[in-house]
C-alpha cells in the first residue's frame, strides 16, 4: 500500500468517527443551575444556622432549543421540613412574570415540580421552599436532583453552589423548641409581655451574659487585689510628714471618691484614645477598678492605722525595731483585724 493511500485511509477513518460523533445524542444540560442561596436566620441575621426552618432559593434557566416539564431536588441527609412548609416556582421572561399552572410535592427528602405546560427555553425557573432546615451539624451543602425535558428524559441536575451552614448550638436548640410552644406564643401575643419578657430573647443573651459576668469577675478579682497595696501606699502618703504628699494624696482620694466610677470609665475608654493614648480595653478596665477602690481603701487603712495608740509605736521603738518593721510587724496586723 502506497503512502498516498494509507494518509488517504486515515483521514476517511477520522472523518467517519468525527461524524458519527456529531450524530449521537447530545448530553448537553437543558437547565442551566445559576444559584442556591438560603436566608440568614441567626438572630444577627447574618449566618444560616442549620437544624432551623429557612428559605431556600434555587434558580435555573432554560436552554434554548429546550424545554422542562418538572424538576426534582434531594435535599442534604439531616434536613428536615416543618409542617406548614410549601415550596413555590416562579417562571420569568427576563422581568416579565410567566403564569403557569404547577403541582409540587415535599417532603423530607426532597421536592418536585411539575409543570403540565413545559417551560420554554430561554424562561428562568425561581423555585422557593420555605421552613426547609437543613443539617444541624453545619456545613457546606448543596441541591441536588433531577429535571425532565420535553421528550421525557430525566436529567441530572449540576450541582448547585455551596450553601454555607453553621451548627446549631445548643441556644439555638433552646430557642428552636421556644418557638413551637404554645404557651409562648401565647406569651408573646401579649405585647406588653413581650416587650418586657421575651422567653427568646432572654435564651439568646444568656451566652453573652454568662461571658459578661465571668469578665466581670476577671476584673474584680484582678483589680481589687491590686487596689489594697495601692490604697496602703496612699494612706502612707495622707500621713506623711511632707505637706507636698499629704497635698497630692488628698487631692487623688478626694477627686476619685468625688466622680463617679462611670464617669472615671468614661474618661479612660473615651478620654485617653482622644488624646492618642492606647491601652488594651481589658488592662484599662483594671487599671480603673483599682484605681477608684484604691482611694476608697486609702481612707480605711489611714483612719485604721490612726486608731492604734501611740503607745504601741513607742512599745515597738523601745524594742529597737525601726519605722518600717513597727508598722509592718506591730501597726498594720492590728489595722487589718480593725478594718
Amino acid at each position: 500500500m502506497t503512502p498516498a493511500l494509507v494518509v488517504a485511509f486515515i483521514v476517511l477513518v477520522v472523518t467517519m468517527l468525527f461524524a458519527a460523533t456529531l450524530a449521537l445524542p447530545s448530553t448537553a444540560s437543558a437547565l442551566t443551575v445559576n444559584k442556591a442561596t438560603a436566608r440568614a436566620n441567626e438572630s444577627t441575621n447574618t449566618n444560616v444556622i442549620g437544624g432551623q426552618p429557612t428559605r431556600v432559593t434555587w434558580e435555573g434557566t432554560v436552554a434554548a432549543d429546550e424545554e422542562v416539564s418538572s424538576v426534582s431536588f434531594v435535599f442534604p441527609q439531616g434536613s428536615w421540613v416543618a409542617e406548614d412548609a410549601n415550596i413555590k416556582a416562579t417562571i420569568l421572561d427576563g422581568t416579565k412574570r410567566v403564569e403557569t399552572e404547577q403541582n409540587a410535592t415535599l417532603d423530607n427528602t426532597g421536592a418536585t415540580i411539575e409543570f403540565p405546560s413545559n417551560v420554554a427555553s430561554g424562561y428562568l425557573i425561581r423555585v422557593e421552599i420555605y421552613k426547609l432546615a437543613l443539617p444541624a451539624e453545619g456545613g457546606a451543602f448543596t441541591l441536588t436532583g433531577s429535571y425532565t425535558n420535553a421528550e421525557g428524559e430525566s436529567i441530572d441536575l449540576v450541582e448547585s453552589p455551596a450553601i454555607k451552614v453553621i451548627s446549631l448550638t445548643p441556644t439555638d436548640a433552646i430557642i428552636a423548641w421556644l418557638d413551637q410552644q404554645p404557651w409562648v406564643e401565647a406569651w408573646n401575643s401579649v405585647l406588653f409581655l413581650k416587650i418586657f419578657l421575651n422567653p427568646q430573647m432572654i435564651v439568646a443573651a444568656a451566652p453573652n451574659l454568662f461571658t459578661g459576668f465571668l469578665r466581670s469577675l476577671g476584673l474584680v478579682l484582678v483589680g481589687f487585689p491590686l487596689a489594697i497595696p495601692i490604697g496602703l501606699a496612699i494612706s502612707f502618703l495622707r500621713m506623711s510628714k511632707l505637706r507636698i504628699l499629704r497635698f497630692i494624696s488628698g487631692i487623688y482620694v478626694n477627686v476619685i471618691r468625688g466622680t463617679p466610677l462611670f464617669l472615671q470609665i468614661y474618661i479612660a475608654f473615651f478620654g485617653l484614645p482622644f488624646l492618642g493614648i492606647s491601652i488594651d480595653d481589658y488592662l484599662l478596665g483594671i487599671i480603673v477598678l483599682a484605681m477608684n477602690s484604691s482611694a476608697y481603701l486609702a481612707e480605711i487603712f489611714r483612719a485604721g492605722i490612726q486608731s492604734i495608740h501611740k503607745g504601741q509605736f513607742e512599745a515597738s521603738m523601745s524594742l529597737g525595731m525601726n519605722g518600717i518593721q513597727t508598722m509592718f510587724f506591730v501597726i498594720i496586723p492590728q489595722t487589718v483585724r480593725r478594718v
